[in-house]
């Protein structure tokens, strides 16, 4: 599969394409650094999916949908991760990489982290409700709404 890339984050773009490319069945064709190079490389280039970032200076990435929709009816795109994994990403680049969902789970997490001897990630995934260590956002706005 061919791989167009847009992002303004060299790192990303790199990221990216190290994931890709681990793939032997896919090849990241080109990279952009805007929407407008993006559109561009899209016009001049064979690519089977096309990846971008929503947030680009220039052509924004929303623009640049619209267009690859228009002129490229039918072919595959993604756009910005929702939620990426950061312990995978710190892996694509040789790091130390580590999802932490329990309290009780860091201590050891931070532990294997020093211990690799490698830059590292530990990703924290906390309930959305879990804006305070005091209170969760329902007891917050429920404060707010009785004091007004």
């Amino acid at each position: 599969m061919k791989i167009l890339i847009a992002d303004d984050h060299p790192i990303v773009r790199r990221g990216l394409r190290q994931v890709l490319e681990s793939d032997p069945t896919m090849v990241v064709v080109g990279e952009a650094t805007n929407g407008d190079e993006a559109l561009e490389l899209a016009r001049t280039l064979e690519w089977d999916l096309a990846v971008f970032d929503f947030s680009m200076p220039g052509r924004s990435g929303l623009d640049l949908l619209d267009s690859v929709k228009r002129e490229f009816p039918g072919r595959p795109y993604g756009t910005d991760l929702v939620n990426p994994d950061f312990a995978a990403y710190a892996g694509a680049f040789g790091a130390h990489g580590e999802v932490v969902s329990r309290t009780e789970e860091f201590a050891d997490a931070f532990e294997r982290a020093l211990e690799s001897g490698l830059p590292a990630i530990l990703e924290l995934r906390i309930h959305p409700e879990a804006v305070s260590p005091r209170a969760t956002l329902t007891e917050i706005r429920e404060a707010a709404r009785s004091s007004a």
